[in-house]
């Protein structure tokens, strides 16, 4: 949303403490939020008839600082075993498994920010799951 008209779509609101705002259901973080966007939420901003964020209403930008709040962590674990068996004098036979994200621990990026956007707090991101990796190489 541009709401000082500069040609940025990333400007800040206004900081309501007081204002209402529910995180993640399912995690209790910044996974996915809700706040009403009326004036009674957490984050204020000029609207339309139509409810949505007035493009080119607050010229100084919000009093919302740059990276207030943060989205969720990342962790991710990844594990290479390898193993050698000797075939014959010169041959040898390599086993190899890699896992990425082995204990499958589900990374979602931040929520959307841009206000006048109809998926604004929600999560669209898609986090990838367990990758698994086997190779079999013969040494000669």
């Amino acid at each position: 949303m541009d709401s000082n008209g500069d040609g940025v779509n990333f400007d800040r609101p206004d900081y309501n403490p007081g204002g209402v705002l529910r995180l993640d259901p399912v995690t209790s973080d910044w996974r996915t939020f809700t706040t009403p966007l009326d004036g009674r939420g957490i984050f204020r901003t000029p609207l339309t008839r139509a409810g949505a964020p007035l493009l080119y209403s607050m010229p100084f930008g919000g009093n919302l600082g740059r990276n207030t709040f943060r989205g969720p962590g990342y962790a991710s674990t990844n594990v290479s075993l390898l193993k050698t068996f000797k075939v014959a004098e010169r041959w040898k036979l390599e086993l190899r498994a890699s896992w990425t994200n082995f204990l499958n621990q589900r990374n979602f990026g931040p929520p959307v920010a841009i206000m006048s956007s109809p998926q604004f707090g929600t999560n669209t991101s898609s986090p990838d799951s367990r990758t698994t990796l086997l190779g079999l190489k013969i040494r000669f």
